[in-house]
């Protein structure tokens, strides 16, 4: 008698997204874009589809070689809320659920180096490079959130502490910049639940 067991992934991603592996769901747009224009491409496209997507991060290593062979894309690991500097300095990611964690040991499994000042990471031709804030990509890579958009009619307490102390309230290099959007409220707790 002979058995024989085969494992399946029954993974169903939503319409125009592609699965690759352990639940992951992406889509892909070929978009010349900034970092923060890569942010809100995932965000609008995501909105649009009535899903959470970000810009992929943690799971950019498994991004099939037919997606990143001929392109750059930014990926959401940066080194943008500053920390610990030296060799102690460590990635983030801006995935939903993990925003403010640093990446620790898996960290070196996406960039072999730790961070120098603010820095945001590229894939370029299948390998992660830690870039400046003004990087140009050639394509948006965006990953489905398990974590729903947040409920912005109720208020909520913010839950977590940010991980380590901050040495500034400013960034370090001087060609850093954050992503912001304008929103026209009548008053500041209307900006608050934005």
């Amino acid at each position: 008698m002979m058995f024989s067991i085969c494992s399946a992934d029954l993974t169903e991603c939503p319409e125009g997204l592609m699965h690759i592996g352990d639940g992951i769901c992406i889509i892909q747009f070929a978009n010349k874009t900034t970092y923060c224009e890569a942010h809100r491409t995932c965000d609008e496209e995501g909105r649009r589809r009535k899903i959470r997507l970000f810009m992929i991060g943690r799971n950019a290593g498994r991004l099939p070689t037919n997606i990143t062979e001929d392109v750059t894309i930014h990926v959401g690991a940066h080194s943008l809320l500053g920390g610990p500097k030296g060799r102690d300095a460590e990635w983030q990611v801006s995935e939903p659920g993990y925003i403010s964690s640093s990446l620790g040991k898996n960290g070196k499994a996406l960039m072999s180096n730790p961070p120098e000042l603010e820095q945001l990471t590229l894939m370029r031709y299948g390998k992660m490079q830690a870039v400046s804030v003004d990087e140009i990509a050639t394509a948006v890579v965006c990953e489905k959130s398990e974590k729903n958009h947040p409920n912005k009619v109720d208020s909520s307490k913010f839950r977590k502490n940010h991980p380590w102390t901050l040495s500034s309230n400013f960034m370090q290099s001087e060609e850093s910049v954050g992503c912001f959007r304008s929103l026209p409220t009548t008053t500041a707790l209307a900006c608050g639940l934005k």
